[in-house]
């Protein structure tokens, strides 16, 4: 890729390969080719690459060599030019050779915040590896010194059959430090590799010792650059799917996970479910040792986990994948799946009532329709109760009234307090509210209390079009900045109009930007319906044409793989997870799903409408059967589209039949696929090109 096109690539992070010179020579030192050919980056070309990075928006820059970095004699000029420019977070890779405490305050001040130190087995072990006496005392010495810092450090290990049985030790060794993470790495064939093929490993083998490298109760150690279905173990790939920017002796370079590897024809055939953030097999090895059994085992894991919600322990749920890949946790492995059945989602509908507007609550602060509190609140204790009794761990209450608040301050307020009053349930209140027309008070009580946010990001029309009026996305991006510090945005909903289906590129570039204005990713789900059409659902050309839908989908799609930093744009996620088409709530299990409004419960917000039979009546009914039938009506549903409509489609696993609400609101029942069938089909076939045969 030419230095132009890099200029496209947007990425947050970047890695500078310095340094001329090494002390090591280790065996699977992949770089150590170019250092004896001397293919190096050039002073200047280093500066340019920092300073473009900046300009660019990378928010993580680090330091890695061609040796050893800290060799390098400019590298003090190159940490306080990316000091300057400011970064978010400075990385150094490290050998541990010659470092003094003088170097690591020196280098703190100048803003490295993180570290990640080489070690690669226990003593001799090391040594072996690095092919240099007194190596691992260096090391174990420089981590202490970053560690006394207070600097976060990492420590990678690669995997060779010179230290594979002494990991173990490594990591007990390794367990009396505070470390963030421990990533046990298999070799990137080239370089050294090729010199000393001996000392490598076959994937199998790193596999059948897998049980023992990664404890059950570890909390920090993970594979890199092995697929998760060999180890069956935390992988880095799983966690972390980002694309990296590179400069290295041969120019820049855009790198993603498994993009210079290969796939047997069973992860294309068999549409792994994890195959988007899979490392794939090293090419090279696979030239020189083979497939062997990888095609077999490969195809064995996914036999086990035959259905895509059984991965759910290792994909789907981040932020609880996440909290176990800490050094702050250390409890048993829990699969997700397991939490998912100790979790409830409830949408409490607050747009039966009317004058949905700031219009509703009156001057003195109090409801305009008295009514209307009192019956949430009794749908509140109702729901509290019923998930307490069926031992829930969490409620997720979804407050939804359209695009303002209905309720006043005072209610939300007492909502809070009973939330924090139950001591064997964790309640999370969700609203769905425009953040550009939030004010500061309202702000001030989520952040209080955080209360997460989903809003519709419809002020991005502002952006694309040509009106010189943009107050109401200013209003928003200044309130998307107060919720994101304190990272209580989870979801950005976008309906998808005309406008937005001619102006795909400067959507994406929209949305990537908005990305980089927060602590972490935000899903962003792109809405085939517009939010005034819901009240038009009968009228059918309310609706976006499925196949303008599918085409601005495929154009997303293109942006977000030349990106290649895999924002969670929703359906595209959803889609490719094998998880349906997505939800605007970031609702992962409909079947766990229910709307209460006005006394009604109903198996989604969106069919809870004055057209549609409710599935029963809470002032009649307890809320228990009301769930059982719930689930009833998805399951039924689910076996109606796979006994018929869906039933020849190759697509099904991967979207389910579509929203049940998009193919109510379209035929007047539930009971059909979705009518944005087309569009998922052709998006669908757009991402499936995209998989590998061999």
């Amino acid at each position: 890729m030419s230095g132009q096109e890099m200029s496209t690539i947007r990425t947050a992070t970047a890695h500078v390969l310095i340094s001329r010179q090494c002390v090591n020579d280790c065996v699977f030192c992949t770089v150590a080719e170019r250092r004896r050919k001397g293919i190096f980056p050039e002073h200047e070309e280093v500066l340019r690459f920092i300073s473009d990075c900046a300009v660019k928006g990378v928010k993580h820059l680090v330091f890695s060599g061609m040796g050893e970095p800290t060799l390098d004699p400019c590298f003090e000029e190159y940490l306080d030019l990316a000091s300057e420019l400011r970064f978010k977070s400075l990385g150094l890779f490290t050998n541990g050779y010659a470092i003094t405490p003088e170097k690591v305050k020196r280098w703190k001040h100048r803003g490295i915040t993180r570290v990640l130190l080489s070690l690669h087995g226990i003593g001799d072990g090391h040594d072996r590896n690095v092919r240099r006496r007194g190596s691992f005392e260096e090391a174990v010495a420089s981590l202490e010194l970053f560690l006394r810092e207070d600097i976060d450090v990492s420590v990678n290990s690669c995997l060779t059959r010179l230290n594979l049985a002494e990991m173990p030790m490594l990591e007990e060794f390794l367990a009396t430090y505070p470390l963030r993470r421990h990533t046990l790495s298999f070799p990137e064939w080239s370089g050294n590799v090729e010199t000393f093929p001996e000392y490598m490993l076959d994937y199998q083998e790193v596999a059948d010792a897998a049980e023992c490298l990664v404890a059950r109760d570890d909390g920090i150690t993970c594979f890199v650059n092995m697929p998760f279905c060999l180890v069956q173990k935390k992988t880095l790939e799983l966690q972390e799917l980002v694309g990296v920017r590179l400069l290295d002796g041969k120019g820049e370079h855009y790198i993603s996970s498994g993009s210079h590897n290969l796939f047997p024809e069973v992860c294309a055939r068999r549409r792994c479910p994890l195959r988007g953030r899979c490392p794939g097999f090293e090419a090279k090895y696979i030239a020189a040792r083979g497939w062997m059994d990888l095609p077999d085992r490969a195809e064995n894991f996914l036999n086990v986990f035959a259905a895509p919600e059984d991965l759910d322990r290792v994909f789907y749920n981040r932020s609880f994948y996440s909290s176990h890949f800490s050094r702050a946790k250390n409890e048993d492995f829990q699969p997700v799946q397991d939490k998912l059945r100790k979790t409830l989602t409830v949408v409490l509908s607050t747009g039966f009532f009317p004058q949905d507007s700031a219009d509703a609550i009156n001057s003195a602060g109090s409801a305009a329709h008295p009514s209307a509190s009192d019956l949430l609140m009794s749908m509140f204790d109702a729901v509290a109760e019923f998930a307490r009794l069926s031992q829930m761990e969490e409620l997720i209450l979804a407050w939804h009234g359209g695009g303002r608040l209905v309720l006043n301050r005072t209610f939300f307020l007492k909502v809070l307090a009973k939330s924090l009053s139950f001591s064997d349930l964790k309640i999370n209140n969700r609203v769905h509210i425009n953040l550009a027309v939030l004010g500061t008070e309202w702000l001030e009580l989520f952040r209080k209390y955080k209360v997460q946010i989903i809003s519709p990001l419809d002020s991005i029309e502002e952006v694309i079009s040509t009106t010189n009026d943009r107050s109401l996305y200013r209003r928003f991006i200044k309130n998307f900045l107060k919720v994101s510090s304190d990272a209580l945005c989870v979801g950005l909903n976008l309906s998808v109009g005309p406008l937005c289906t001619k102006r795909s590129t400067d959507i994406f570039n929209v949305i990537r930007n908005i990305q980089m204005l927060s602590r972490r990713r935000i899903p962003v789900f792109l809405n085939p319906l517009r939010t005034e059409s819901r009240a038009y659902c009968h009228d059918h050309t309310e609706w976006i044409d499925p196949g303008i839908y599918g085409s601005f989908l495929c154009e997303i799609w293109k942006c977000l793989k030349k990106d290649g930093s895999m924002l969670p744009i929703f359906p595209l996620k959803s889609l490719m997870d094998g998880r349906g088409t997505g939800c605007e709530f970031f609702v992962r299990d409909c079947e766990r799903c229910m709307a209460v409004g006005s006394g009604g419960a109903f198996s989604c917000r969106f069919l809870s409408s004055e057209n549609t039979v409710p599935v029963g009546n809470l002032y009649r009914e307890n809320l228990a059967p009301l769930f059982e039938q719930n689930k009833a009506d998805f399951l039924s549903r689910q076996k109606f589209l796979i006994e018929g409509p869906c039933s020849q489609c190759s697509f099904w696993d991967l979207c389910k039949g579509g929203c049940a609400y998009q193919a109510q609101a379209f035929y007047g029942h539930q009971f059909e696929k979705t009518p944005y069938c087309e569009s998922y089909k052709m998006i669908l076939a757009e991402m499936n090109l995209r998989h590998q045969k061999v």
